[in-house]
């Protein structure tokens, strides 16, 4: 059977920076159809693949995002109803520290990302509190962390946010799991896990930390209903990773197109080991290789993937 991957942008009359896209009128606006097919006539995205079970298995990861501070790490996140720590884990799999969130409440954190502190400097932990399986809230939340340094001396250990940033959606309210913060535009970028449509909304730079933030709807993209549950993008915002269960896509950027621009082409397939119930990935110190980190299912334990592009 052929499985067909289509890209749907809306635009409401208006132009977005750097995209040359404009709508005569509003409503959806089909950029493309491409049939997954024809992927085969792209050079073939070949990786080595290696695997390992991590120290301490935390059972319901859900985000996993490279350290800036701390060379060959990540930070680690759980989702709803664990206990709200950031873990730092080396790339072997070893569970360095831990730091518990002791300012805000986390309800269903889902992603984390790299994000710039007030003045625009990337040096920041976005927390992506953006769960929401029954679609009833009214908004949801980006906690900002000062990255941590880890110091062998120290014991136990605390974060507090620097900064709360709450986010709304213009229409309904989504459930998503998947979020980035863009290097080149310094948008948030949310993308939802609807079986039907992924639904992309962006926030621009500088942002709130007072008032509600209402995000700006960018457009849809079908993934052939498998539900969108991780991204990511490198710190020169050229490379980004969109992830469902099923499958990994990586999208390229041109110089410094729009994000419109950029999903209106179709991705490339990475390679991807099937997992219990990944939900996380994450870029590592290039655009050659990446990460996946599953939850536990049942008695599979999760391992962590590294990936590395030939």
């Amino acid at each position: 059977m052929k499985s067909f991957f289509f890209i749907i942008l809306s635009f409401l009359s208006v132009m977005f920076s750097g995209c040359g896209y404009h709508a005569d009128q509003p409503g959806e606006m089909r950029a493309s159809i491409v049939n997954l097919d024809v992927f085969t006539r792209f050079p073939v995205i070949e990786a080595t693949v290696s695997s390992t079970t991590p120290g301490i298995n935390l059972p319901e990861v859900s985000g996993i995002v490279s350290s800036i501070k701390n060379k060959k790490c990540f930070w680690v996140h759980q989702d709803h109803g664990n206990n709200p720590y950031l873990y730092l884990y080396s790339k072997n799999g070893q569970q360095i520290s831990n730091y518990k969130i002791i300012h805000g409440r986390v309800r269903d954190a889902e992603d984390i990302a790299i994000g710039p502190d007030s003045s625009g400097v990337f040096n920041q932990l976005f927390l992506a509190d953006i769960g929401d399986n029954y679609n009833k809230r009214e908004s949801v939340t980006v906690f900002a962390f000062d990255e941590p340094a880890f110091t062998p001396s120290k014991g136990f250990e605390e974060i507090r946010a620097t900064g709360i940033i709450r986010l709304q959606y213009p229409d309904l309210s989504q459930d998503a799991d998947a979020f980035f913060v863009d290097p080149i535009s310094k948008k948030m970028v949310v993308l939802t896990k609807s079986n039907s449509r992924c639904r992309i909304y962006t926030l621009g730079f500088p942002y709130s930390y007072q008032a509600i933030n209402t995000l700006e709807f960018l457009g849809k993209i079908d993934f052939n209903g498998e539900p969108v549950t991780a991204a990511d993008i490198t710190m020169d915002g050229k490379h980004v990773l969109v992830k469902t269960y099923q499958h990994i896509y990586r999208w390229k950027r041109n110089g410094r197109e729009s994000l419109v621009t950029m999903f209106s082409r179709q991705p490339v397939m990475l390679p991807y080991v099937q997992e219990p119930k990944g939900e996380a990935l994450c870029w590592g110190n290039s655009s050659k290789e990446y990460f996946t980190y599953s939850e536990k299912q049942k008695e599979i334990s999760p391992k962590l993937y590294a990936y590395k592009l030939k």
